[in-house]
C-alpha cells in the first residue's frame, strides 16, 4: 500500500514540476512575443536613421529612393533596406 502510494506521490510530484517548467515557458514566449516587435521596431527605426545619415551626407540619390520605398511596403521594406545597404557597401 505504502509503495503505490509513494507511486503516486513521485509521479504527482514529476507532473507538478512539468507544468511549473511548462507554464514558465509558456510565460517567457508570451513576454518574448509581447516585447520582440518594440525592439524590433525600435532597432529598425534606428537603421533608418543611421542609413538616412549616410545617405544625406554621401549624397546619393539612389539609395534615398531605396529608403523612401520601406515606408509603403510593410515588412519587406526590411529587405528593400538591407538590399540597398549592400549595395552601399558595395559601390
Amino acid at each position: 500500500m505504502q509503495k503505490t502510494s509513494l507511486f503516486f506521490h513521485l509521479f504527482s510530484l514529476f507532473f507538478h514540476l512539468f507544468s511549473l517548467f511548462f507554464h514558465l515557458f509558456s510565460l517567457f514566449f508570451h513576454l518574448f512575443s509581447l516585447f520582440f516587435p518594440l525592439f524590433s521596431l525600435f532597432f529598425h527605426l534606428k537603421l533608418q536613421n543611421r542609413l538616412f545619415h549616410i545617405m544625406i551626407q554621401k549624397n546619393f540619390p539612389v539609395l534615398f529612393s531605396g529608403f523612401l520605398f520601406p515606408f509603403f511596403s510593410g515588412f519587406h521594406g526590411t529587405f528593400t533596406i538591407i538590399i540597398c545597404f549592400v549595395g552601399y557597401v558595395h559601390f
